[in-house]
């Protein structure tokens, strides 16, 4: 009988009318029997199939997932500073992690390439660049460059592209500067 009463109400939602099948499919298995084999076999995927569906709408109602921060240590300090005889950008990430150098030579092809752009640009467009003009290049040594620019506020990133802070037209003096700053102390960048 509660078979028939389940079946003639209406159910509230997609989780109400799955437990109502639910219901009426024991009922019917209780009643046959051996005979209703392939309904115990429905009853199961049904249920395999409605737990996932519940996990997925529990997962999308939690919203997406937060950012797991980046495994690498995080970065201390800026300096400009002598190595092997050249002037260059140092990227402190630490006691136990042997710093990132770039030479002036790139800092300089960086502060060309972004200061004569009005319109954003990505790492790669920028990278790609400096390769044709400088020759081979780890890209560690420009983006210590980019991040070292974010950091001092010469550079912007937003939506994955970079643009001058304050625009193109004193971008080549304000990366000048920041650069003569960390020469005289070193620049902590703010926490992520």
């Amino acid at each position: 009988m509660e078979s028939l009463k389940l079946a003639r109400s209406t159910p509230n939602s997609w989780s109400e009318s799955l437990g109502n099948v639910q219901v009426l499919l024991e009922a019917r298995i209780a009643r046959e029997g051996a005979k209703a084999a392939d309904l115990s076999i429905a009853l199961t995927h049904l249920n395999r199939g409605r737990t996932q569906v519940e996990a997925e709408l529990a997962r999308v109602a939690a919203g997406p997932p937060k950012r797991e921060g980046r495994t690498g240590a995080r970065i201390t300090e800026y300096r400009v500073e002598l190595f092997d005889g050249q002037e260059t950008l140092t990227e402190y990430r630490g006691p136990m992690t042997e710093p990132f150098r770039t030479p002036h030579s790139v800092y300089l092809a960086v502060v060309k390439f972004a200061g004569g752009r009005k319109d954003p640009f990505d790492f790669m467009l920028l990278f790609d660049t400096l390769r044709k003009s400088l020759g081979e290049l780890p890209d560690y040594r420009v983006r210590v460059c980019t991040r070292f620019m974010v950091a001092a506020g010469v550079l912007r990133h937003e939506r994955r592209r970079f643009v001058a802070a304050d625009g193109p037209k004193g971008f080549s003096k304000a990366a000048a500067d920041a650069w003569a700053a960390a020469a005289k102390s070193p620049l902590i960048p703010p926490a992520r």
